[in-house]
């Protein structure tokens, strides 16, 4: 008997788990951001009917140029409210160094740090972007 006949014979019945580990599946908002400063609220529903349960938000005012201005506009609470509205939660977000107020790395390091103090969990720096941008 091969493999695949012996899977399905061994089979329960029930949906297959898309996470079998059982961590929550997420995604960056990154490759949504032609709508998400558009929709914010619609977006965040087809990111949870497409079945994530965590984002990864990019900083509003540090991603302005590349769709994510206008949630630069939101209090962190108004945001954090819309996200679990959808039912989604947000324990990580991607900055540039310069996002942070930092000269240097070390400093952008530092204020990593202090947001880690305040609840987020993860912080990701984006090496890519220069102050220029």
């Amino acid at each position: 008997m091969g493999m695949a006949a012996a899977g399905y014979l061994m089979w329960d019945g029930t949906a297959p788990r898309a996470n079998p580990l059982g961590f929550p599946i997420g995604c960056q908002t990154w490759p949504f951001r032609e709508t998400i400063g558009k929709d914010f609220d619609g977006t965040l529903q087809q990111i949870t009917s497409d079945g994530y349960q965590t984002i990864e938000m990019c900083s509003p005012p540090g991603y302005e140029r590349y769709g994510f201005g206008p949630l630069a506009s939101l209090k962190p609470s108004e945001m954090r409210t819309k996200i679990q509205a959808a039912g989604l939660k947000s324990e990580s977000c991607h900055f540039g160094a310069v996002d942070l107020g930092a000269r240097t790395w070390f400093e952008a390091d530092d204020h990593l740090h202090i947001l880690a103090t305040e609840g987020r969990h993860h912080g990701g720096l984006d090496a890519g972007r220069g102050r220029s941008e």
